[in-house]
């Protein structure tokens, strides 16, 4: 069991700690380890990932008979990850729905107004697709069907568009981010929790990236672009 510091509104060390928000009737408990929490008015604990409150060994001894407060840090846990699941999953309806939107309305206009060949445009579509993955690469973290099934529909949106092009090559190239889903898929599963410490990691996510990109590069010259020209979805192009 650790010793902690209790602090409110009203027993602040310094005047410059307001209490966040404006919380008066919480108070926040302080670890030896300087971990802090807040115990809300209902009783809730909340850990709170930065605080100015540091641990200060009381000055006093404690009675015989005292309150004994009891910190569940695993269920502590399982709340902060459905918090950031729910967060993850509320960004990704709004970019993907904004992306399955904006595509094809791009496509349109650009068809209209030339401001980019196709090739080009493609290009840029794919890039912008494969780009988000990247960026948010929690949502391959628990695999979810709706998630990961919106996320193959998408890589397929920008391949479909490639084939008005009828180049193999660039087809084979809008590929890569389906491609880029699929080593996501396996490396997250394969790899479970340590996936997340490679990806924040400052030198290790960009060479473990390089390598992904690697593999998605492969996939889809040597998988994909064989598909297409046996199954003959390019009738047309310059072989």
């Amino acid at each position: 069991m650790k010793n902690i510091t209790i602090t409110n509104a009203s027993n602040r060390t310094t005047e410059a700690e307001p209490p966040p928000n404006g919380e008066f009737d919480n108070v926040w408990i302080v670890t030896e380890s300087n971990e802090t929490y807040k115990f809300d008015f209902a009783g809730k604990f909340t850990k709170i990932p930065e605080s100015s409150y540091g641990y200060v060994k009381p000055n006093f001894t404690l009675p015989t008979s005292y309150e004994q407060i009891i910190i569940d840090k695993k269920e502590l846990g399982k709340i902060e990850q459905a918090k950031a699941e729910r967060k993850i999953d509320i960004r990704f309806k709004i970019i993907s729905t904004a992306l399955f939107i904006g595509i094809p309305i791009v496509f349109l206009i650009n068809h209209i107004m030339l401001f980019f060949t196709d090739v080009t445009l493609i290009l840029i579509l794919a890039g912008v697709v494969h780009f988000y993955f990247v960026m948010d690469y929690k949502i391959f973290r628990n695999i979810k069907i709706k998630r990961i099934l919106t996320c193959v529909l998408l890589s397929l949106l920008v391949f479909v568009l490639s084939l008005s092009t009828n180049d193999v090559i660039l087809s084979a190239i809008a590929t890569v981010p389906l491609s880029f889903v699929i080593v996501l898929l396996l490396a997250s599963k394969f790899l479970g929790t340590k996936f997340d410490n490679i990806m924040n990691s400052y030198w290790w996510d960009r060479l473990f990236y390089l390598m992904l990109l690697v593999f998605s590069i492969l996939i889809s010259i040597f998988v994909f672009k064989p598909i297409l020209e046996w199954a003959g979805l390019l009738a047309g192009a310059d072989l």
